[in-house]
Formats: structure tokens, sequence, C-alpha cells
């Protein structure tokens, strides 16, 4: 007989618009409430070019300019 897997709970994710980058939506987890769990992951897609960036931080307080240069060093040099 074949064994289960342990069973995966999944959260909920919820995605915002990121102030003044309107290109980026924020991607986050969130809880049963609604509200974005901190010292989590955070996503920052790029609707335009469908790009997407890992990054961590709390994510109510999240600098846009310092995550993208933590994720990609290459994007805060240009």
């Amino acid at each position: 007989m074949r064994e289960q897997a342990p069973e995966t709970r999944l959260l909920p994710i919820a995605a915002r618009p990121v102030a003044g980058h309107p290109e980026y939506q924020q991607v986050n987890r969130v809880d049963r409430d609604g509200a974005a769990l901190k010292g989590g992951w955070t996503f920052l897609v790029n609707t335009t070019t469908r790009a997407v960036v890992r990054t961590v931080g709390d994510p109510d307080e999240l600098d846009f300019e310092t995550a993208m240069a933590r994720a990609m060093p290459a994007y805060h040099r240009r």
C-alpha cells in the first residue's frame, strides 16, 4: 500500500498595488482575516513584463527600493 503525503495547509494570498510603482503588485500570504503575515516572503510582480521578484520584509512597511536592491542588485545600479 502506498503511503499518503502529509496534509498540506495552504494559506490564502493577496495582491495590492505598490505605491509609486504602478507596474508592480505586492503579493503576500494573508491570515484568515485578510491581514498580511509579517516576517514571511513578499513577491513583487511586474504586471507589464510578468517578472517576479521574491524578497522579505514587513509587508505593511515595505521599502520598494531597498527590497529591489536586495533581491536584484542590478536593478539598484540602473
